[in-house]
């Protein structure tokens, strides 16, 4: 059934135009991670990773470092789930797709995830946390916070970096 909206005379609303992609230029993509990196290396592989693979924050949110979906030996993501804020409270769901898939990791991303894991491993040990699934983005929650968080932090940063142009 179509959606009829006042002030549009009893005719359909009309669609709501997709906008335009504008990713950072390859100079802008350097200044975003290193001012997050700047801020926080937890982060930072958050943004080098959606800016390497092109997943969604809800998938990055969701990715698990003992399901099998990290695999840094073999340099591969598998996206399984996706994590959505629903009602206040944040929810794992399938994909967009309901469809799993295989991300192949380049070699600095690789060390890069490396890196990640050995720092999130070694705040877990310190940490009375110790859930079995843990995630992959956050060692000391069992469930991420708002899968907003991410973004508004990448415009805060990314408007710093295209200042600079």
């Amino acid at each position: 059934m179509d959606q009829v909206q006042p002030g549009h005379g009893g005719q359909e609303a009309p669609a709501s135009r997709a906008r335009n992609p504008d990713p950072p230029s390859p100079e802008e993509a350097v200044r975003i991670i290193d001012g997050v990196w700047a801020q926080d290396a937890t982060r930072g592989t958050f943004v080098w990773l959606t800016m390497v693979t092109g997943m969604c924050r809800g998938e990055l949110l969701a990715l698990r470092w003992h399901d099998d979906d990290v695999d840094l030996v073999g340099g591969m993501l598998e996206v399984r789930r996706n994590y959505v804020w629903l009602a206040g409270r944040g929810i794992e769901k399938d994909t967009k797709t309901h469809q799993m898939r295989r991300i192949a990791l380049d070699t600095a991303t690789v060390d890069v995830s490396t890196a990640h894991r050995q720092q999130h491993e070694a705040q877990v040990r310190q940490s009375a946390w110790s859930h079995p699934a843990r995630r992959s983005c956050s060692p000391t929650r069992q469930k991420p916070k708002s899968p907003s968080t991410p973004t508004l932090l990448f415009a805060q940063i990314a408007s710093h970096a295209v200042a600079y142009r």
